[in-house]
């Protein structure tokens, strides 16, 4: 759409020829769509009186390609979206086509949802090189002039008809709200306190244009005041253009204002913005961000394609346990195949399946784009016939069994060389060893098998033993042994302990030749055995004894002869024997004793057993041994006066008495001794009396004698 306009209002009667054919008379302001691209040469006609003047003008309607969308081509799924991206100023004017799949073909970047592959084709506005210098007011109050004039107290604008430059509104006026910059809210803008003279310049800059050449004059403005009644119209070379430019409602809200301008033969521009409100002053409002650029309609296209799977797996089926299947997918390019166990790959379109229970195989299928589609295909197991069968057996040597098993309907044996029949249910086996049969069972109705297996093992032949012969001490027991068998019987049976059992105890007297009759019932083998049984003579003991112990004799010599090794023991210890291992000991027992004496033979080992009494008839006397010196000097050696005696007593009594007749040292105890003192004190050396008393089973004896103590 092109609208046509007339800078003199004066003017009436216009003809306008718009190129393509179309006359429009009588509009000042026509609009015309042209319905192709191309060079257009615009005539307009006044008539006044009898005179007419013409004046023509050439304008382009051309599309130029350039890459205003930014979204390459693309491959979609069927069912998702698509963002369309593009770079054009969403400001201006500018189309989407076809609109039908798009969620907003009146915004920048709209989101496709097509179902069919579609190319998109974008028309919109593209500007370059604004020619407005200090456009965003960051340069200060420079580069332009105004009507207003600028404030002389800044911040704040204290009359109508007033301007001032800053990056905030705070302050600016009385009610003016805290507002900031278009651009990125830390620039500056050109603060305005409006007054009522209409036609009044806010804002103009002079600028050079090329001829015949369309531009873009555009603002942001903004109120910083509510109400507000601010009215601006944009101006070209003194001639306001465009609709009237108002704010919004709420203060701080930027909202931008543009119109398309055709230089047409102009080489020049002069530019400006205009008080249109001649009613009213006072009224606070922001401009920023002028611009005057080329302007360029551009067009750009994308094409969306949109890639659709559809996958299919093979049809459900059912299998024999054991069996395999193979799984086929169609309508993808890359597949994947859930639960992964028991598949041979489960990534590949074709996988074998080895399923040991029903299960449900999903497939995953997916385009070279990404587009995924699933399907699911069921494999059943069938039940495997319930084979009932024979249990595993052991039989003899050149004998045969029967097998038997049940649960189907057909039967194949194998191996087959050892059976009465291969295809039967109960074939009878003569295996020559141990071997596993293997039946395969079949359900007829099902057409599905079972595979089981009985093993049959051949009962090894007897190998019967009997212990070898043996020799034994004469009384001793000897155990015999057999193996081989389960059933016995052994002679002579008056002997051992038990003539029906493999291992039985033997008490043989004199050299004996066992028999055993062993047998097997299980296979009935058996076997007669023998082993002999030598004995040897124990030792023949001989013990004696030299006497008697009474008073006179304390101690007694013991003999033994008729062996080469002893070993005397008594039935209460202690022994009183001066060694219990050799042929003749001594004994001093204190009360009668019996002794026990082992004689052994080394060389046979056999051994026999002896024993003897001795007699003690009283006590034995006593035998005294009295120092006549000792030197209590502490060095280990003699330092204590001890009466040392050898027999019985019933009791004793030691006393030392000094030169003086002290007595300095008194005892009943046999063990005990004097260390030289008396009353604690050390004695010196020099002679001391003893008094000695002792008491035996046979008599009392009473002594008396000198002593040397020596330091």
């Amino acid at each position: 759409l092109v609208t046509f306009k007339i800078n003199n209002a004066d003017l009436t009667g216009p003809s306008w020829s718009t190129g393509d054919g179309t006359i429009i008379n009588n509009n000042a302001a026509p609009v015309h769509q042209y319905v192709d691209t191309g060079t257009y040469l615009i005539k307009l006609a006044i008539q006044n009186s009898s005179c007419i003047d013409t004046i023509r003008k050439k304008i382009s309607i051309n599309f130029s390609n350039s890459n205003i969308i930014l979204t390459p081509d693309t491959t979609i799924c069927k069912g998702f979206q698509q963002l369309l991206r593009s770079n054009i100023d969403s400001t201006f004017n500018f189309c989407w086509s076809p609109a039908g799949y798009l969620n907003n073909a009146a915004i920048a970047n709209p989101t496709t949802n097509n179902t069919v592959s579609v190319t998109y084709q974008l028309i919109g506005t593209v500007t370059e090189n604004n020619l407005v210098v200090n456009g965003d007011f960051s340069a200060g109050d420079t580069s332009f002039s105004a009507g207003y004039s600028a404030s002389n107290t800044p911040p704040a604008l204290n009359s109508d008809g007033q301007y001032l430059i800053a990056a905030t509104s705070f302050n600016s006026g009385s009610s003016a709200s805290n507002c900031t910059d278009h651009t990125n809210g830390a620039g500056n803008m050109l603060l305005v306190r409006s007054n009522a003279v209409s036609n009044a310049t806010i804002w103009k800059q002079l600028t050079t244009v090329e001829p015949n050449t369309n531009y873009v004059f555009s603002l942001w403005i903004q109120s910083l005041q509510s109400p507000n009644n601010t009215q601006l119209q944009l101006a070209i070379n003194g001639i306001p253009m465009g609709d009237t430019i108002t704010t919004t409602t709420a203060t701080c809200s930027w909202k931008k204002h543009w119109l398309i301008w055709n230089s047409g033969n102009n080489t020049v521009a002069t530019i400006s913005i205009v008080n249109k409100n001649s009613n009213s002053g006072g009224d606070y409002y922001g401009l920023g961000d002028i611009a005057f650029s080329k302007y360029f309609i551009r067009k750009d296209s994308v094409f969306i394609n949109v890639q659709s799977i559809a996958v299919t797996a093979n049809k459900d089926s059912s299998i024999c346990r054991g069996e395999k299947v193979q799984l086929l997918a169609t309508g993808a390019t890359n597949y994947a195949w859930l639960p992964v166990k028991e598949l041979s790959n489960s990534s590949i379109a074709n996988p074998v399946a080895s399923p040991v229970t029903t299960t449900s195989y999903i497939v995953k299928g997916s385009s070279t784009a990404g587009c995924i589609a699933f399907d699911t295909v069921t494999i059943s197991i069938k039940p495997s016939p319930v084979v009932v069968k024979t249990g595993d057996s052991i039989i003899c040597k050149n004998s045969s069994l029967q097998l038997q098993v049940s649960g189907g309907t057909s039967y194949s044996w194998v191996p087959a060389a050892t059976l009465s029949s291969n295809n039967i249910s109960n074939p009878i086996a003569s295996p020559t060893g141990n071997i596993t049969y293997f039946v395969t069972t079949t359900d007829a109705a099902l057409s599905c098998t079972s595979i089981d297996s009985i093993k049959i093992s051949i009962r090894p032949v007897n190998v019967f033993t009997i212990s070898p012969n043996k020799s034994v001490c004469v009384n001793s027991t000897v155990q015999l042994k057999t193996t081989g068998g389960n059933k016995f019987r052994w002679e002579p049976a008056n002997i051992v302990n038990n003539p029906t059992i493999a291992n039985p105890i033997a008490a043989p007297l004199t050299t004996t030749l066992f028999r055993v009759n062993i047998k097997d019932s299980v296979c009935n083998d058996s076997a007669l055995l023998s082993t002999t049984i030598y004995t040897i003579a124990l030792p023949k003991l001989s013990v004696s004894k030299s006497n008697n112990i009474d008073c006179s004799d304390a101690q007694a010599r013991l003999a033994v002869t008729g062996a080469n090794k002893y070993i005397w023991t008594a039935a209460t210890q202690p022994l009183y024997l001066s060694d219990s291992s050799t042929a003749t000991p001594i004994a001093f027992p204190t009360i009668t004793k019996k002794y026990f004496v082992t004689g052994i033979d080394t060389l046979t080992n056999c051994s026999n057993t002896d024993s003897i009494s001795v007699l003690v008839s009283i006590g034995n006397n006593p035998v005294m041994y009295i120092p006549n010196a000792f030197s209590p000097n502490a060095d280990g050696i003699n330092d204590c006066f001890k009466i040392k005696h050898q027999g019985r007593l019933k009791y004793f009594q030691l006393t030392i008495f000094n030169r003086m007749g002290n007595r300095v040292f008194f005892t009943t105890d046999v063990n005990d001794c004097w260390d030289g003192k008396y009353n604690g004190q050390l004695q010196n050396s020099g002679s001391f009396v003893y008094h000695l008393k002792i008491i035996n089973d046979c008599r009392e004896n009473v002594t008396s004698g000198n002593l040397l103590l020596i330091r």
